[in-house]
């Protein structure tokens, strides 16, 4: 039987705006070429078409994928044609035009069809990372033993509204405990949700995880209620008000109304970091503010950072943020006196704070962005196989091939100041975690200088096996063909 082909077509995007912003920053993120403007003009017009032929495998890989960042995406045989919108009555005298779907489609195709695909496949074969988010326990415990007073009994050990180190630990679990992680959960997690509140009545605590899943469900009307009830029943737990800055944000609301509920929170905490940090999502440019009062708020927090060292994390999501948004992609984080300031922001916490995983994966997660690879490479060797839920990072299939493709970049470092058995080294571990052609082309490059250094054939043998898998991989890769030849030839006169 023959090979069905067709293309994936994404007949939806999310109706709300935050939604929208997700599902294109995961497009952008994924293509090397595409700019903010591209992705929205692709995105206005449905369907858009990200593969005009692919198999089946291949496009129920690639919908999964698109599914998971919100929008409706499905496989189409050829011998099935996408549902088009009714085409627009052109004026007279004007030319035909091309939709934008398929204009733009040629940009994105490459790193969403194909590359997310080889991501999702090397999966298999990657390690199996082990969570080292101790919050993932209390969700268990909540949602499937039903053991209520347990979980109450973890938020009062971290209810201490003096101690900003707990009240950061609560604010994560308040948060962990209301975070949707699949869709067909939403409906259970409800039910259990509902039934603590009714079985304890006059607890707030269930009111305030209730609260953080109706944000996470965009029912931000439904979070208010429940927020402002749990802030009746229990005035001193400041999570109820910081959550109430997320509802604002969903809703809407002015910013004095925004700045009501932060001024609640840290008269309750002061430094209260989840405060601060949905203050700051509020102020992004992305949602309901402007660079200048982002960037003013982020040196706000900055200048406290002595009282409280996570607050000065701010000014570098600031200056990610505006990596993110620039419509020339530029590397403004990379930049020299950027990247000193957060280096310098980093170096100093981790003399205060050296095991913080969290932090250890956000650095990763910068350094990637500022393409400073070795100092990336440093952070995943630290965290080792593990992976933090809400760390930066918005899922492990990224995590994983940015960890890739920072130990390429350390071999090829290692390589050029000779030190091939590191540089090996690097490069096997990024192979084993995404067995990549350009992994697997670093490694031959590694052999290759080797076997030329030792005058050892059999290391040009192995080269020329590594560059023959880049191939097999990615018959497209041209550096690997020319490469390959060049080999060749120099293995025939050795």
């Amino acid at each position: 039987m023959a090979d069905i082909t067709g293309r994936v077509v994404i007949e939806a995007i999310p109706k709300d705006d935050e939604g929208k912003k997700k599902l294109a920053a995961f497009l952008m993120r994924h293509s090397e070429h595409a700019t903010a403007d591209s992705i929205a003009l692709m995105l206005s017009q449905l369907p858009v078409v990200l593969a005009k032929k692919i198999s089946e495998e291949k496009g129920g890989a690639l919908a999964a994928i698109l599914e998971k960042v919100g929008a409706k995406a499905r496989f189409i045989p050829f011998s099935q044609p996408p549902q088009s919108p009714e085409p627009v009555p052109q004026k007279e005298g004007e030319s035909e035009k091309t939709p934008p779907s398929l204009v733009i489609v040629c940009i994105v195709i490459l790193c969403v069809g194909i590359g997310m695909y080889a991501l999702l496949k090397a999966k298999k074969s990657n390690p199996r990372y082990t969570s080292a988010d101790t919050n993932r326990k209390w969700v268990s415990v909540l949602y499937k033993d039903k053991n209520f007073q347990s979980v109450e009994n973890q938020i009062s050990a971290l209810s201490y509204k003096d101690d900003p180190g707990k009240m950061y630990e609560l604010y994560r679990l308040y948060h962990a405990l209301g975070r949707i992680r699949n869709k067909k959960d939403i409906a259970q997690m409800e039910k259990t949700l509902n039934q603590w509140q009714a079985k304890k009545p006059e607890s707030y605590i269930p009111l305030v995880i209730r609260g953080c899943f109706f944000i996470e469900k965009k029912q931000p009307e439904s979070a208010v209620k429940d927020l402002e009830k749990a802030r009746e029943l229990y005035p001193e737990d400041p999570n109820s008000a910081c959550n109430l800055i997320a509802a604002a944000r969903e809703l809407n609301l002015p910013r004095e109304k925004m700045e009501e509920y932060f001024e609640q929170a840290i008269s309750i905490s002061p430094n209260h970091v989840g405060a601060y940090l949905e203050k700051f999502e509020y102020l992004k440019p992305s949602s309901r503010g402007t660079s200048d009062e982002m960037f003013g708020f982020a040196r706000k927090a900055m200048s406290l950072s002595e009282e409280e060292p996570l607050l000065s994390f701010l000014m570098v999501s600031a200056y990610e943020e505006d990596q993110k948004t620039n419509a020339a992609k530029e590397n403004i984080l990379g930049k020299k006196e950027i990247w000193t300031l957060t280096q310098k922001l980093y170096d100093d916490f981790f003399k205060k704070y050296p095991d913080d995983t969290i932090r250890h994966a956000c650095y990763a997660y910068h350094a990637s962005m500022a393409q400073k690879y070795e100092i990336a490479a440093e952070q995943f060797d630290l965290i080792g196989d593990q992976w933090i839920e809400d760390a930066c990072w918005d899922f492990p299939e990224v995590y994983t091939q940015s960890r890739s493709l920072a130990y390429i970049r350390k071999g090829e470092s290692l390589m050029l100041n000779s030190q091939y058995d590191e540089s090996v080294s690097y490069i096997q571990n990024a192979i084993r975690y995404y067995p990549s052609a350009d992994a697997y082309f670093g490694l031959g490059l590694a052999y290759w200088n080797e076997g030329q250094a030792k005058r050892d054939k059999s290391l040009l043998k192995k080269a020329e096996t590594a560059m023959e898998k880049a191939l097999e991989l990615d018959p497209k890769h041209e550096a690997a063909k020319e490469h390959l030849t060049e080999l060749r030839k120099a293995m025939s006169g050795f």
